[in-house]
């Protein structure tokens, strides 16, 4: 059986202003992955986020959801 290494770093760097996270404009949400077959160049996955109402909507929904547990 193969035994593979996992790790995800989650936590806040200085990135250069032209890397795909550094051209984050707006609501967009991006991932980038590095791995062993991205390892020079990472898979970038980019889109449009949420946006202001659909986020202002989820969390009114999250917030009436939690009232209904002290109701």
């Amino acid at each position: 059986m193969d035994h593979y290494t996992i790790r995800c770093e989650v936590g806040i760097q200085e990135l250069p202003k032209n890397s795909p996270l550094g051209r984050l404009r707006g609501s967009d949400n991006v991932l980038e992955i590095s791995s062993r077959c991205y390892n020079q160049q990472p898979l970038v996955i980019q889109g449009a986020g949420a946006g202001n109402d659909t986020t202002a909507a989820g969390v009114l929904a999250d917030i009436l959801d939690i009232q209904d547990l002290f109701v």
